[in-house]
């Protein structure tokens, strides 16, 4: 993971899951995460009630980031985002876990400060490159949902859902 896949991934979920799932498809919310340490991509959405849209939002991102003409201001909404993903305030004991998971994870100042570089250096071309590599991905889903919902998917999408009950 670089600085400017974070900050594509903020816009993801800053502009095109916040409009598409939340305010068109009415979920309580809707982002994506990227880890650096295992490098998995997860989309998510919370309460939703067009489970089938979303995930027809979510196969679609590639596309629409691969197409997205980034206008500077936005390009620089998303970056200030990122930067503060990384440095936003932190609480004493927020310090101490902050500290023992960089320990633990090798992280060291110099990789961060490589990452703000890469987060400030970040262009429109990296939107299209990480368009790429999420439409190359060979994507799953998992859904925590009612019956009702898993139902209607299901139906709407006309491939069942595997379904496993948790109780």
């Amino acid at each position: 993971m670089s600085g400017a896949d974070a900050v594509v991934r903020r816009f993801l979920s800053l502009d095109y899951l916040w409009n598409k799932v939340r305010v068109v498809g009415g979920a309580y919310g809707g982002s994506c995460s990227l880890s650096p340490a295992s490098g998995s991509f997860v989309f998510s959405s919370y309460r939703d009630p067009n489970l089938a849209k979303t995930l027809d939002t979510y196969g679609a991102a590639g596309d629409w980031l691969e197409a997205l003409d980034v206008e500077s201001g936005e390009l620089t909404k998303a970056i200030v985002a990122a930067v503060g993903d990384l440095d936003s305030p932190t609480t004493p004991d927020q310090k101490g876990s902050i500290s023992l998971r960089h320990y633990l994870d090798g992280t060291t100042t110099e990789r961060r400060q490589k990452w703000r570089d890469e987060v400030l250096a970040t262009t429109p071309a990296d939107f299209v490159k990480f368009a790429k590599r999420l439409k190359a991905l060979d994507a799953r889903a998992s859904v925590f949902a009612s019956a009702a919902a898993v139902d209607a998917a299901n139906a709407e999408l006309g491939a069942p859902l595997d379904v496993t009950k948790l109780l």
